[in-house]
């Protein structure tokens, strides 16, 4: 993850569905300055203590559903990670993630049908497919993550 941010000149990153700070601890790392955007009031909460343990300054966290944060702030971002649930982003999530123009969105995804789906949405949406790998995280089950590397076309 951080390796994909680190190659995009430091700037504004968006973590989405952002948890307790995962992507945004490689984010921050990658020089980027991090919104991170969380349902979960649990998790929220945790993201903060993580803040406070590692002195991040540059990174804002956000308390609120994913879809209702982008309609309330048009802000561009260079790098976009996404990590919804199974059921994915949804068409009008991936709308406005296309419509972002992003340098890079990395999309991890638990679940291929909604991945499928949801690719289908961002790629229609101008966004072309740089590159993906996919991750045996469970052995001897349906189950596999992928990372999915999108920009928008012209981007490198």
């Amino acid at each position: 993850m951080g390796r994909e941010a680190s190659r995009v000149s430091s700037g504004r990153a968006l973590d989405l569905f952002s948890g307790v700070g995962l992507f945004a601890g490689s984010l921050l790392e990658a020089g980027h300055s991090v919104v991170s955007v969380e349902a979960s009031h649990v998790a929220v909460e945790q993201a903060l203590a993580a803040r406070r343990r590692w002195q991040a300054g540059g990174w804002k966290i956000e308390h609120a559903d994913t879809l209702e944060f982008l309609r309330r702030n048009p802000d561009r971002f260079d790098v976009i990670v996404a990590d919804p649930p199974r059921a994915g982003l949804g068409y009008p999530v991936a709308r406005e993630l296309a419509e972002r123009r992003p340098h890079l969105l990395l999309y991890v995804s638990c679940e291929t049908a909604t991945l499928a789906r949801d690719l289908a949405a961002l790629t229609a949406g101008g966004l072309l497919i740089r590159g993906a790998k996919l991750y045996d995280l469970y052995p001897l089950t349906h189950r596999v993550e992928a990372v999915v590397a999108l920009s928008a076309s012209g981007a490198r």
